[in-house]
């Protein structure tokens, strides 16, 4: 019996000591992290009237084609960081181009706005849906008002075709003040533009009243597309520099429509929500991408997407995000930074981050004490480069299991004492 009792005893003491040495090792791993977070990291307040010293991004984006940040919608500081971001990059790398999560046509209209200033025709048609962002483009046009031609912002839409009164609005623009006598097709646009010009709400409308002038748009766009097919030389007489652009808002257009007619194959509408749908968006995104890189061989982009588009490992068999098409691609791997954005102090009462195992999202939080900060996680040494080790982020056992963080983002961006934005009318 005392001998069964000192075995007990013996196994009782290897167990706890083995949960000490698990526990010291966890406690080591908490802290070894800390202290590596502590000196990667860069904390500012945002100051839209100068740009900020980032530099501790310098050596990545030296070597990335695409800078990409990952937000949340809706929160009313998102801007605030893209700008900030926006004017170090400008300055020292002369990164001009935005590339965003919206379409052709839409992005168009918003880069008409900023070179300009003129912000009539989408107060006129509901285009804008939030005080942030009137202000995010008003204060893009007073950068470009600082800057010489060859630096000046432009934006890029990469997206499918969400509304055709962004498309028609767009088109509208380029023909408005064109000398043209006796063509259909733009006396069309004219026309079928003052029908429906304040009639809607930036959100995509669903009654029958928008569908009939959605169909009135799609119509007109094939006809058109059909007479420059037998007269190429009419448009171009008219339209001269301006094109090009008129007959790609076409074309994305009909895109889209095919896009949509084969998501019926799998019963899907455009209002559904279905990593289906989300996985040929971001498919689609892609293509157009690469078309962007390819038409611009010298240029770097930078954009702000919604947060699963730019990590750059496949999460789940049946989504492959932009990024993650982007990595695939072997002219670009290695050449995209993705930095996600988590949130903190909001209203004052709350943090929200979609990707951060739990343990770990308080020592970002913890470190973030200005308006922003941003976390390098690939420098020399980083416990986030070690394959094998998913430190920072969920991911399906089965799938790749020898990777490591920075395989997936290289960045984390802390964005403290937010709200959602305010609308327009509030």
């Amino acid at each position: 019996m005392i001998k069964k009792n000192i075995l007990f005893l013996i196994f009782l003491i290897i167990i706890t000591f083995l949960s000490c040495v698990s526990n010291n090792e966890k406690d080591d791993s908490i802290l070894s992290i800390k202290k590596y977070l502590q000196n990667n990291i860069i904390n500012f307040d945002g100051n839209p009237n100068e740009a900020t010293n980032i530099s501790i991004l310098d050596k990545d984006i030296e070597n990335s084609r695409v800078i990409l940040a990952g937000e949340l919608h809706f929160f009313n500081k998102n801007n605030d960081i893209i700008l900030s971001l926006l004017k170090y990059l400008n300055n020292k790398y002369n990164i001009r181009f935005i590339v965003g999560e919206y379409s052709f046509s839409y992005m168009k209209i918003f880069d008409k706005a900023i070179q300009t200033g003129d912000l009539s025709l989408i107060i006129k048609n509901n285009r804008l849906k939030f005080k942030e962002q009137k202000q995010f483009l008003e204060n893009l046009y007073h950068l470009n008002q600082t800057l010489p031609e060859i630096k000046k912002i432009h934006f890029i839409g990469i997206d499918k075709e969400y509304d055709f009164v962004d498309s028609l609005i767009y088109m509208f623009q380029l023909v408005q003040n064109k000398s043209f006598f006796n063509n259909k097709d733009i006396e069309s646009i004219i026309t079928l533009y003052n029908q429906i010009e304040g009639k809607y709400k930036t959100n995509i409308s669903q009654s029958k009243e928008y569908f009939e002038d959605e169909m009135k748009y799609i119509n007109l766009i094939q006809s058109i597309k059909t007479h420059n097919i037998r007269n190429p030389n009419d448009l171009k007489s008219i339209l001269k520099n301006d094109y090009d652009d008129f007959m790609e808002c076409i074309k994305r257009n009909l895109h889209t429509q095919e896009f949509y007619n084969e998501l019926k194959k799998y019963g899907i509408d455009k209002y559904s929500h279905s990593q289906i749908l989300n996985s040929k968006r971001d498919l689609l995104m892609y293509e157009n991408m690469i078309n962007v890189l390819e038409k611009y061989p010298d240029e770097k982009f930078f954009g702000s997407f919604g947060l699963y588009h730019i990590f750059q490992l496949k999460e789940s068999t049946d989504y492959t995000s932009l990024c993650q098409h982007l990595t695939n691609n072997k002219k670009y791997k290695g050449k995209i930074l993705s930095l996600p954005i988590i949130y903190k102090n909001i209203d004052g009462q709350y943090n929200e981050q979609r990707f951060l195992k739990d343990q770990y999202a308080d020592l970002f939080y913890n470190l973030a004490y200005s308006e922003f900060s941003i976390f390098k996680l690939n420098s020399g040494k980083s416990p986030f480069t070690k394959k094998g080790k998913n430190i920072l982020f969920y991911y399906p056992k089965n799938l790749i299991p020898k990777i490591s963080t920075v395989d997936n983002f290289q960045y984390v961006i802390v964005i403290n004492g937010v709200s959602k934005m305010k609308l327009l009318e509030e």
